[in-house]
């Protein structure tokens, strides 16, 4: 019926922030499958920034290579947030800069991805 009527049936996405140490969603949004992951993040880092405030700060991020982004980097940079990005093989190399050897703190990593519904 979907060939004949030619009707198309839509993904959802969930973009999620999570606290890995604790497994705490903090901070959540859902889109339609046309809105790539990377333009999320700053959108979920902002929310995440002001629900959990100076109580909780963010400190690190962890994410994959959707997430290897020059605007992505330069934001993380401007609030002093490290970041555990995988680079992509045609990404950046930005992030290779940004000190990951900061000694452990606590619960103050915070994963950035997305899944489908």
């Amino acid at each position: 019926m979907r060939e004949k009527w030619q009707v198309r049936c839509g993904w959802i996405k969930v973009h999620p922030m999570i606290d890995v140490e604790t497994n705490q969603v903090l901070g959540l949004e859902v889109t339609d499958e046309s809105v790539p992951e990377d333009q999320m993040f700053i959108l979920l880092l902002d929310q995440v920034q002001q629900h959990c405030g100076e109580e909780h700060p963010v400190h690190r991020v962890l994410g994959d290579g959707a997430y290897d982004r020059n605007e992505l980097c330069n934001v993380l940079e401007k609030r002093k947030i490290l970041a555990g990005i995988k680079t992509r093989v045609d990404g950046s190399n930005l992030f290779d800069w940004i000190g990951l050897s900061v000694p452990e703190t606590g619960s103050d990593w915070a994963d950035i991805g997305c899944g489908r519904g």
